[in-house]
């Protein structure tokens, strides 16, 4: 079964309307703030894909836009101003930033109530102690991606492939949630002895066809989150012909986990109004 990423990012962002439909008197709008530094092709079109659809929710949306030439000491003033800013509930800067900047520096000015990537020290602190009220947009998404394939994360074996920076924030998220991990280096020997034996696979190399049917255990999960371009083509880590036929459910690339992924950053600025406002949905 190919899990149709779109279609659930549609669910989700659907949720968030009828809640926020069911709180429309208490005059709440939730507020997204995006930096963008420079105009990488790439990181233009993503911003633009974020400010559609929290439009299309009714957020409150701002961006500032830097140039490429921006000092690291200007994109961290436009950050503290929303920090400050009542309007604005989560805050994402759009990666990666120019080479002169410290961008590790900049992600750590962000408040941890506004960090909706979860990617300044706090936020990842907090995460690896399991006491993260951020859910990472990407690990949440691989979450309820597994969870829509009918998989049961508590408890589940789960083999994660690529030990960078994304593949150890959903290992910790997925571990946060009960299951038993493996985090593999994309490197190792033979794969195949962690990914046979997992009830799911996730993979976040960014290697074409690094996962077939052959290293995975029939009616395994496989959610994809590397992503390749061979010949002008978007594609992930899976050998996906091969995969159709082993696994029970796999998402695509593109139209997997990408679109969740953006629902789930809006989720994330939701569940911000409720906290910065200290008032809990049920009682609205």
């Amino acid at each position: 079964m190919v899990i149709d990423g779109t279609a659930f990012a549609h669910i989700i962002k659907n949720d968030i309307r009828e809640q926020l439909a069911r709180r429309s008197g208490t005059k709440i709008t939730p507020g997204l703030g995006i930096v963008l530094v420079g105009s990488d092709d790439a990181s233009v079109v993503y911003v633009g894909i974020k400010e559609k659809v929290a439009k299309s929710l009714g957020f409150h949306t701002q961006i500032q836009r830097l140039p490429a030439t921006a000092k690291e000491i200007d994109i961290k003033k436009v950050i503290e101003e929303m920090n400050r800013d009542k309007k604005i509930h989560g805050i994402l800067v759009q990666i990666p930033l120019p080479k002169h900047i410290d961008y590790q520096e900049v992600l750590n000015t962000i408040a941890i109530e506004k960090d909706i990537d979860c990617l300044s020290h706090a936020s990842l602190g907090a995460l690896l102690k399991g006491e993260t009220f951020i859910a990472p947009p990407t690990a949440e998404a691989v979450l309820l991606l597994i969870e829509h394939a009918g998989m049961t994360v508590p408890c589940a074996d789960i083999a994660v492939v690529g030990a960078g920076f994304f593949g150890r924030q959903i290992a910790f998220h997925l571990l946060n949630h009960g299951a038993s991990v493996s985090v593999v280096q994309d490197m190792t020997k033979d794969i195949s002895q962690y990914t046979k034996k997992a009830d799911v696979v996730v993979s976040v190399v960014g290697k074409a066809g690094l996962i077939t049917g052959a290293i995975i255990k029939k009616d395994a999960v496989f959610i994809d989150v590397g992503v390749s371009v061979i010949d002008g083509k978007v594609v992930g880590d899976a050998d996906e012909m091969s995969i159709a036929h082993k696994a029970s459910a796999y998402t695509p690339v593109p139209g997997g986990v990408g679109p969740v992924t953006v629902a789930c950053v809006m989720k994330n600025v939701m569940e911000r109004v409720w906290k910065i406002k200290k008032i809990a949905w049920c009682d609205l």
